[in-house]
């Protein structure tokens, strides 16, 4: 059986949560990165895909791109879906929850006003942090007892942003805790310490403000 391909720029970005479901589950797959934009849109137009986008996946017969669409088909592929009615009902509350939380991130990497907006990034995200906080208070997982493919994504937007925000979890222990319960899974932990595994770059592009180099943080 031929390997799963993820094809994306050469960084973190939309793709990363979709890597880190791949080595959870033990999917083989390869990564085919494009660096020029100008090689990506003379693609764009032959792909047979209904929205041509970056990333998008080949997995034999599926073709698929949008991202959270990839996670959660990997996520039925990895046994990572919620699965009683309330985990369903929990897990769709929640993925409007994370998807407010990433877009923070975002939203500040390509804001024109990234020099004076930045300095209250903090707070905007500890107040997002405090719910998260809560929930996780109740249950160990997004959706309840079960890890599922959106708690992949929530880590990914917490790994970063404390990249670019140092120590932004010390007051939030259960958080903490919780990124920690996924940074140590075997599988995790192993792609992690790989030479496969590159903290950077987060982002990319020249209007991208921060994201590119290890040493830069909000502080920079």
């Amino acid at each position: 059986m031929s390997k799963l391909t993820l094809t994306y720029w050469p960084l973190r970005g939309l793709g990363k949560p979709i890597e880190w479901i791949m080595e959870y589950g033990g999917v083989e797959h390869e990564i085919v990165r494009h660096f020029g934009y100008d090689t990506w849109l003379a693609e764009k137009g032959t792909l047979d895909l209904d929205y041509p986008n970056l990333p998008h996946i080949v997995d034999g017969d599926v073709r698929m791109s949008e991202s959270l669409a990839i996670c959660k088909y990997l996520g039925r592929k990895c046994d990572l879906m919620p699965k009683t009615e309330q985990e369903v009902i929990t897990a769709d509350i929640a993925e409007g929850a994370v998807n407010d939380f990433i877009m923070l991130f975002f939203t500040l990497m390509f804001n024109p006003n990234y020099d004076t907006d930045k300095k209250a990034y903090p707070d905007k995200l500890k107040a997002k942090l405090a719910q998260f906080e809560k929930v996780f208070a109740k249950r160990p997982w997004l959706a309840g007892d079960r890890l599922i493919w959106l708690d992949f994504v929530l880590y990914e937007s917490l790994d970063v942003n404390s990249l670019f925000v140092p120590g932004i979890l010390d007051d939030f222990p259960k958080v903490a805790a919780y990124k920690a319960k996924i940074d140590a899974l075997p599988k995790i932990a192993a792609y992690r310490s790989s030479d496969r595994f590159a903290p950077f770059p987060v982002t990319g592009g020249p209007d991208a403000r921060w994201g590119k180099n290890p040493e830069e943080t909000i502080h920079s």
